[in-house]
This record gives C-alpha cells, sequence and structure tokens, in this order.
C-alpha cells in the first residue's frame, strides 16, 4: 500500500495553476474563456454580459461595446441565457470565492460542475427580467447545477441537486420537479 495524497495535492497544485495567476491569484485568460459561453450572449446589435464575477448583467452596445442598461438585480450572475426579449440569470447571491480544485482536462458535465464551476449546491437566485425595461418578470430562489438550464418558448429545465426542474419561462411557476421521497418509495 502507498501513500499518494501527495501527490494528488501536486496535481490539484497544477490544475489550479492552470486556470489561475499565480500573483493575484485571479482567473487567467483560460479560465476566462471557459467561463465566457455562461455570462455572454449577443443579440442583434446588443451584447449581454457580466464585466466581472460579482458584477450584474450588461447591456452594450455590439458596435461601440456602450453601456446601454445595467440590471442591478442580477449582481452576481453566474449565467445568463436570452429568448424573446427576456434575460434569464442565475445568480448567486452569496460572495464569490474561489474554490480549491479546477478542471483542466476534457471531463464529463457532471465533474467540471464538481470543480471549475465552483458549485456549493446552495440557493441560487433565478429570475427573468424584460431586458428592454429592466423590469423583473419573476424570482424564485433555487438549487441549480451550472451549467445545466435549458429553455424554450414555454418551459425551462434544469438540475436542480437532487432531479430535474421544469418551471413556466413567463410566471417562475414549476411545471414538474424530481421528488427525491416519490422516486424512493416506488423502490420501497
Amino acid at each position: 500500500v502507498q501513500d499518494i495524497s501527495e501527490r494528488k495535492r501536486a496535481e490539484r497544485h497544477i490544475e489550479k495553476l492552470a486556470f489561475y495567476d499565480t500573483l493575484t491569484a485571479l482567473p487567467n485568460r483560460t479560465h476566462f474563456q471557459d467561463q465566457l459561453t455562461r455570462r455572454l450572449a449577443s443579440i442583434g446589435d446588443k451584447v449581454y454580459v457580466t464585466l466581472g464575477i460579482t458584477d450584474p448583467i450588461s447591456c452594450l452596445d455590439a458596435a461601440t461595446g456602450e453601456l446601454i442598461r445595467e440590471y442591478p438585480q442580477t449582481k452576481g450572475a453566474e449565467e445568463l441565457l436570452y429568448r424573446n426579449g427576456t434575460l434569464y440569470a442565475l445568480v448567486n447571491p452569496e460572495n464569490w470565492r474561489l474554490n480549491d480544485e479546477f478542471a483542466v482536462k476534457q471531463q464529463s458535465d457532471q465533474k467540471r460542475v464538481e470543480t471549475e464551476f465552483n458549485w456549493d449546491g446552495k440557493t441560487r437566485h433565478l429570475m427573468a427580467i424584460d431586458a428592454e425595461s429592466g423590469k423583473t418578470l419573476w424570482k424564485v430562489d433555487d438549487k441549480v447545477g451550472p451549467i445545466t438550464i435549458a429553455l424554450d418558448d414555454k418551459r425551462m429545465v434544469y438540475y436542480n441537486g437532487d432531479g430535474l426542474t421544469s418551471r413556466d419561462v413567463k410566471t417562475g411557476a414549476v411545471l414538474f420537479a424530481d421528488v427525491p421521497e416519490a422516486r424512493r418509495k416506488l423502490y420501497e
């Protein structure tokens, strides 16, 4: 039997070096590119983006980069989606913190959620905002796994830590949710 704890610690350190600057401990370009797809949407002549980890979503003029509007209720947005004039935001109400481990190789989405996306399984704000007026259409608190949100014209579906939840995109009302207790009863 051989103790490999030192080797594992060294592997985690190397993985961290791949995504974070050693001097500032801030995310580097590689980490930025990985996160960009979760934090940017380009629609026509507008770009919706979070300009910093703790910043709200901003709407920019795509040609000039000038600020058109900020959505202050989205401060700490971890993800954004845009559909039919509505912004959908996943917002972390807590202070941002670094995770101890980061992914550097191709992995399953589940493994990526455990590492680079820093999901702690805590409740997030999930909200719909009218992109033109900035008015919050609905807001709910739920556990939402990173990179799991999908939506169409009628519903939003995401992983909640126990299973899938589906919500009405207009009202935020739950259309369907896996209930672990009910699933367990099926097998008892």
